[in-house]
């Protein structure tokens, strides 16, 4: 397995893909794989909890927002999924950062 260091992660239309530093390519459907395909901690998303009213279909219009270049919207949107307590502005930031 190799670490960040050592690999490239590029997008495509339906996923990602792993390139080493030996050449060798992997494809992962969701960043999370793309994560744990390079070595990278990832989050337990069994537990991830939504703040009342908010759900998977607003990650959906999270990332729309991210894809289109709207930033603040995208940080706002997450905030508001997760409650701003659970989730501080920074944190959200850079979670639309590795998104874009």
């Amino acid at each position: 397995m190799s670490n960040t260091l050592d690999s490239k992660i590029r997008q495509v239309d339906n996923g990602y893909i792993i390139t080493d530093v030996r050449g060798y390519e992997q494809i992962a459907f969701t960043l999370i794989d793309a994560a744990r395909l390079i070595g990278e901690p990832v989050p337990d998303t069994q537990y991830i909890t939504y703040a009342s009213g908010y759900g998977v279909n607003d990650l959906v219009a999270v990332k729309a927002f991210a894809q289109r270049g709207e930033n603040i919207s995208a940080i706002k949107k997450l905030r508001e999924c997760f409650g701003p307590t659970r989730l501080g502005l920074r944190e959200a930031k850079d979670i639309i950062e590795q998104i874009c």
